[in-house]
């Protein structure tokens, strides 16, 4: 494959030297010519038909590979194990004979219930990704145990050396922060007669309910979790350059206050951080000019580009904290020092008998996570003033 790249080329250098300071060719050189642009369209003819074989064989031994090391989220996959998942969560477990209890029992996860097939585990993160903002613009990364992350809290410093000086020594100093896991769940009941039609999608139906209910849960969680039992969210932590308005019995914000939030924040961090805010904030902040009479908040001019502030884009989430006197209500950072650490999968178990006086079967989620907030000074934020 080199060979042909270097021989590729050879061939460019080659037409560029016979055109180059020529504002004609003459026939030796047309014919020339004609020669090294058939030698090049072989070449790379040669060069794209390599690649695809590569491609090929990359993709072989990948199969290779994957038939023998399966995992769980692999063997989900297949479509046996989903029209076994299906099979279980209309019927029950008892229901399952040979093959389709064999495929099944591959996806068992250690406290009894069964992993969700990986199709159905993807709309459950396509709802969570639509309905919480958090999970596009944070570091969110899959573990299987705690994950320890060092910090560098201080890099040490140089100094200028007078000639035959000695040099100083400054070593850098680390911290650790610990992500685990915190489980999160709950139960989704279905009727009898649902579960008899077989026109209803259950899958879907379980996916949409389940996955909306996470959502709302993390994104609970990712604003003010105080990080017991729970993950820490955005406003728990208490950020060494925060902005504290004027003293207001209104919970008021100023225009210089915004300004003041945003240049509080190194500039190392300014060129990707993003607002966070309630929607009481938010409207506060809608009103709010500057000096040349012009809005701080901008509308996004395009669909599917955010608003923004002073160049900044925002996220509102109704679970942020409400403006209030002496409360802290908008968080300004680098969201990508924000890590989210997901345990494998979401896990599903049917309740077959819990609900059946009402005419019900239960379906119980749940799964593990953790959010901590890596950097500190990655962020800042804006407290209202004490009441006068």
């Amino acid at each position: 494959m080199d060979k042909l790249v270097n021989k590729r080329a050879q061939l460019v250098a080659e037409m560029r030297s016979l055109l180059d300071g020529k504002e004609g060719l003459n026939t030796e050189d047309q014919e020339k010519l004609a020669k090294i642009e058939a030698d090049f369209d072989s070449v790379e003819k040669q060069i794209r038909a390599e690649e695809k074989i590569n491609k090929i064989e990359d993709k072989l031994a990948s199969v290779i590979e994957d038939s023998y090391a399966p995992s769980i989220q692999k063997e989900n996959s297949v479509d046996d194990y989903r029209a076994a998942f299906d099979e279980y969560a209309r019927r029950g477990l008892s229901a399952l004979t040979g093959e389709k209890l064999a495929a099944l029992q591959v996806g068992t996860d250690s406290e009894g219930g069964f992993i969700v097939p990986e199709s159905f585990e993807t709309k459950i993160v396509e709802i969570l990704q639509d309905v919480n903002p958090f999970r596009s613009v944070a570091n969110v990364i899959r573990t299987a145990s705690d994950r320890n992350i060092p910090v560098e809290s201080s890099i040490g410093s140089f100094a200028y050396v007078a000639e035959e000086g000695a040099y100083g020594s400054s070593d850098p100093v680390f911290a650790r922060v610990t992500l685990g896991a915190h489980k999160a769940g709950g139960i989704v009941k279905v009727s009898e007669e649902l579960l008899q039609d077989a026109f209803f999608n259950l899958e879907t139906y379980l996916a949409n309910v389940a996955g909306r209910r996470f959502a709302n849960l993390e994104e609970a969680s990712f604003c003010t979790g105080t990080g017991s039992s729970e993950p820490q969210g955005l406003f728990n932590p208490t950020y060494s350059n925060n902005v504290t308005g004027a003293v207001s019995a209104t919970a008021a914000i100023a225009s210089d206050d915004l300004i003041d939030v945003f240049h509080s924040l190194g500039r190392q961090y300014r060129s990707n951080a993003t607002w966070l805010m309630n929607d009481a904030a938010a409207k506060l902040i809608r009103k709010l000019k500057d000096a040349d009479d012009q809005y701080l908040w901008q509308p996004g001019l395009q669909a599917g580009q955010p608003d923004t502030i002073l160049g900044r884009p925002v996220i509102v989430s109704t679970q942020a904290t409400a403006p209030a006197v002496d409360a802290k209500s908008v968080i300004f950072g680098d969201m990508s020092y924000y890590t989210i650490a997901d345990r494998a999968g979401v896990s599903a178990q049917k309740l077959n008998e819990l609900y059946a006086a009402n005419g019900q079967v239960g379906y119980k989620f749940s799964t593990r996570n953790d959010a901590k907030v890596i950097l500190n000074e990655a962020f800042t934020s804006f407290t209202h003033g004490a009441a006068s």
